[in-house]
């Protein structure tokens, strides 16, 4: 049987030698060492004045090779000079005690050349070195050591001295290469929506390991995420006060985009950057780390959050501020002195839209029934001048399209959401006890069909009909919210904006809305107002 040792152990010392990750805390010194040099055994040699300088290859962090050379001065006692040259090379040994120290030993075996007057001798030598070392920087450290070497000649007798001083050592590796020894690994990626890019400044995009690997402990670690085109500059997300050697924390990173997001009608995988600034050892240092960031296309959201809708909402829509103008305008003369100003231009609205030829159209990709039963599946909302291009919606289009003609005409909005569904209802402009007086007939109960919150008097509407007429959109609206009971929930615009701005999409205004005839407009809203105003018993 064949001897498989020997390849089988120096397979194992290949391995072990050229590992990329031993080998990941390589660095090259250069160490500058004056000192005493003191001749022992020999009476008649004084000690003198020597320097040594040596290349230091750390291969591991607590080992490596050393290579160099020396010179000593050794005055003898009939006035002349005994000089030494040597060079020698050697393995060392380490141990980071702390941040800032350092123990290290080392061996040498090399050769040597003494010269005294005209007599010169050569040889080996073989050595030893103790060394106590203070880090000032990561490039810069100050050290004190005692070093012995024996000297053997070919013809001489052997000769042994004692070193002793203190010197510097510069990392060549760190000024060069100016080495970063952290890293940044995204662990959860959190869904990036271009309509509610102005949340991410306060909210996590993603969560990242920022893991120290250098030697000692990093101070002031701030992380930081730059998304090219999309933001103008990083945004920092996480300080860390300290983070020892070899520790990992995870921590949220936020972003301040821009509004280029509004322009992304498709989703992307975009280029970014982690930055990791931190300060080791007093001096300022920086890595950067590339990741994939998928953002969603401008459309997109999910109902994690009801209230994310609310950026969908805007009076500044051109398309939705034209056609509520228009409305107004047409309607304004037409109204009752006895009836809030807030119900009949909703009801002017709501009727306009009705003349317009607007639709309740299920998308049965994406209905909120189905979406809104798993906060994390993702939905595709219109903004209000693309549900009045098509000319239909499901629920949150009409609710979002709605919402917003009134918000341009100053009337104060909210969402309800009930289970599977959600619609709007929008500030009456009355107090609670008008609400009271106005509408105590019979069938009719205000403390039930409107509701009082925030100091507001409610009125809840059921945008997905519009053929049946405004009154009949209120009570089914009222209807709802008393059936969800304590699953209905009331969301005001205003408060969710907070949160949510409402944004304006490039592109919302080239095309302008075939507004319905006039006379069809107010024919409408006089049908529908006097339907209301018989119903509520008021006349």
């Amino acid at each position: 049987m064949k001897n498989t040792q020997v390849p089988v152990l120096l397979l194992i010392i290949f391995e072990v030698s050229f590992s990329p990750s031993l080998f990941a805390e390589q660095e090259l010194a250069f160490r500058l060492l004056p000192g005493a040099a003191i001749p022992l055994g020999r009476p008649n040699i004084s000690a003198g004045f020597g320097a040594g300088g040596s290349f230091d290859w750390t291969m591991f962090p607590f080992a490596g090779l050393t290579i160099g050379g020396g010179y000593a001065g050794l005055p003898v006692k009939d006035g002349t000079m005994l000089t030494l040259l040597e060079g020698k090379a050697g393995p060392l040994g380490q141990y980071r005690i702390t941040d800032r120290f350092t123990v290290r030993g080392e061996g040498s075996i090399g050769f040597n050349r003494k010269t005294w007057g005209e007599y010169t001798d050569s040889g080996l030598l073989l050595g030893g070195m103790l060394s106590a070392i203070f880090h000032i920087s990561p490039y810069l450290q100050v050290l004190g050591y005692g070093a012995y070497t024996h000297y053997a000649y070919t013809a001489g007798p052997p000769m042994q001295t004692f070193m002793v001083g203190a010197g510097i050592s510069l990392n060549l590796s760190e000024i060069l290469g100016r080495k970063t020894r952290v890293s940044g690994v995204k662990t959860l990626q959190h869904m990036i929506f271009p309509v509610s890019y102005a949340w991410y400044e306060e909210n996590p995009v993603a969560m990242v390991t920022v893991t120290n690997g250098e030697p000692n402990a990093i101070t002031a670690v701030e992380v930081s995420l730059f998304l090219e085109q999309y933001m103008n500059e990083p945004t920092l997300g996480a300080v860390i006060p300290l983070l020892s050697s070899g520790e990992s924390v995870e921590v949220p990173v936020t972003a301040f985009f821009n509004g280029s997001m509004l322009d992304l009608t498709e989703n992307i995988d975009a280029n970014a950057r982690f930055i990791i600034d931190y300060r080791s050892l007093g001096s300022l240092k920086s890595a950067e780390i590339p990741v994939r960031i998928p953002i969603y296309h401008r459309n997109a959201m999910s109902w994690d959050d009801d209230r994310r809708a609310a950026s969908f909402v805007s009076a500044r829509d051109p398309t939705a501020a034209l056609f509520a103008r228009l409305t107004a305008v047409a309607v304004e003369d037409r109204m009752k002195p006895d009836l809030s100003r807030n119900i009949q231009y909703a009801l002017g609205l709501f009727e306009a839209l009705q003349v317009y030829g607007i639709n309740y159209v299920i998308d049965p990709a994406s209905s909120y029934v189905e979406m809104s039963g798993d906060a994390m599946s993702l939905d595709s909302l219109n903004y209000p001048y693309q549900t009045l291009f098509f000319r239909g919606g499901d629920c949150d289009d009409l609710s979002i399209l709605f919402c917003s003609l009134l918000e341009v005409l100053k009337i104060d909005t909210a969402f309800i959401t009930v289970p599977g569904h959600i619609y709007m209802a929008f500030d009456s402009g009355m107090t609670a006890e008008e609400a009271r007086t106005r509408f105590s007939v019979p069938g009719i109960d205000p403390a039930r069909d409107f509701i009082y919150e925030g100091g507001r008097v409610w009125m809840p509407l059921e945008i997905t009909v519009p053929q049946a007429g405004f009154f009949q959109a209120w009570r089914i609206g009222a209807r709802e919210w008393k059936s969800a009971a304590a699953e209905a929930k009331l969301y005001p615009l205003k408060d969710a904006w907070i949160l949510y701005p409402p944004v304006s999409v490039p592109g919302a205004g080239r095309r302008r809305p075939t507004m319905p005839a006039e006379s069809a407009l107010t024919a409408a809203f006089d049908s529908s107002l006097s339907t209301f105003i018989n119903r509520t018993g008021k006349r």
